[in-house]
């Protein structure tokens, strides 16, 4: 009886407008079942439920070209009328995009307000837009400079996917489309960009109420890919080091090494600079690099200026000595080597020695010895006289 009443309000409302307009402007698939329609089939087919959907999308368009007003009232009388007959997980998208086209029309003074309409009925949906709507959307609210809103739309639409869903990574990827809009006065100095300020200030209250990991590693991704890691930590939140303590490592221990600098946390910076050195598994670095990283952590542990008081600290900086005079010995070695053999060096030996830091008894009998290299051998013993035991 409930579907009944509501099927013939429907009906009355469906009456004011011309059906010629509209079934001109219905998806032929859906021509031939609205054609064969009774009272019966629009209560019980599945398929009407998209006839009506579809129906009333058509109304409220053609009411919002002539009047907006109108399009409301079509709005209201469907989700106060024909609640169980309509799909009202739908009605606040089409409502959206309907704020949204009339956003869009208003001077900036009125677009905002708007725009939030538009912005919590989208956002308000049960299940996550389709893929193709969402861009849709994102292009509507990049052609009036609405980044941040575009950023929060990703994020609520992508924490509503069901877990493991295939396009998932899909919805990440578009935070790109609004940060790529918004780079130039990302990568512009402050003092050139006044918006800058307030983009970063923006950017990191969103991501303060977002829960989503993933969205966080999309948006740390972006820009770190973009080289702005500096504006990355004064934006990053809770998850940023556990987004960089994920692997793969070391294309990220340079950003979180930079992050606890910036930060003060120069025993943290100090201990990740010197694992960083001490990486085996890294081949990109070279023996200046890793030699060039532990000077760095050197230099964290000399900071007059630290608030960090970790009882390991001072430990951490004898560690890092001792290594670094075993560097510079190793560095010996290979110009030592090469003077005694200029033009026929193994070229194994050197990419073994340009390939990690060695300990200074390793290098005493793996290479100074078997290379009877005089020299290295008393740097080393003058450094060390128990090595040669």
């Amino acid at each position: 009886m409930v579907l009944s009443s509501q099927a013939l309000g429907f009906l009355l409302l469906l009456s004011l407008y011309p059906i010629d307009a509209i079934t001109k402007k219905l998806p032929p698939a859906l021509l031939n079942p609205l054609l064969e329609c009774t009272l019966e089939t629009l209560i019980t087919s599945p398929s009407s439920l998209e006839i009506i959907f579809e129906l009333s999308k058509l109304m409220m368009d053609s009411y919002f070209t002539s009047d907006p007003r109108q399009s409301q009232s079509v709005y209201d009388f469907l989700k106060e009328k024909c609640k169980d007959l309509c799909n009202l997980d739908k009605l606040p998208m089409l409502k959206g995009f309907e704020l949204l086209k009339e956003a869009k029309r208003m001077p900036k003074e009125k677009m905002l307000l708007s725009l939030k309409d538009a912005q919590d009925h989208l956002m308000n949906l049960k299940h996550a837009l389709p893929l193709n709507q969402i861009t849709d959307v994102l292009r509507h609210y990049q052609e009036i400079g609405f980044q941040l809103g575009s950023l929060d739309l990703i994020a609520s639409n992508a924490s509503k996917l069901p877990p493991l869903a295939p396009d998932s990574e899909s919805y990440y990827t578009l935070v790109n489309i609004p940060l790529d809009s918004v780079r130039k006065a990302l990568q512009s100095s402050p003092l050139t960009c006044p918006e800058q300020a307030d983009l970063l200030h923006g950017l990191k209250h969103l991501l303060e109420n977002v829960n989503d990991k993933l969205f966080h590693k999309a948006v740390y991704d972006w820009f770190l890919n973009n080289n702005l890691p500096t504006l990355l930590y004064e934006i990053c939140s809770i998850y940023f080091l556990e987004y960089l303590s994920t692997s793969p490592i070391t294309d990220k221990m340079s950003a979180r090494c930079c992050y606890f600098i910036s930060k003060s946390m120069y025993c943290a910076a100090a201990r990740h600079l010197f694992e960083y050195a001490l990486d085996e598994d890294n081949h990109d670095l070279t023996l200046a690099r890793r030699i060039e990283l532990l000077n760095q952590a050197k230099g964290c542990t000399e900071n007059n200026n630290t608030l960090d008081t970790a009882p390991n600290f001072f430990q951490l900086g004898k560690e890092i000595k001792v290594c670094l005079e075993a560097a510079d010995i190793q560095l010996q070695v290979i110009e030592e080597y090469s003077e005694l053999c200029p033009g026929t060096q193994d070229p194994e030996l050197l990419e073994k020695l340009n390939s990690k830091l060695y300990p200074i008894q390793e290098l005493y009998l793996d290479f100074v010895c078997p290379l009877n290299l005089s020299k290295a051998m008393q740097s080393i013993l003058e450094k060390d006289p128990l090595a040669s035991i």
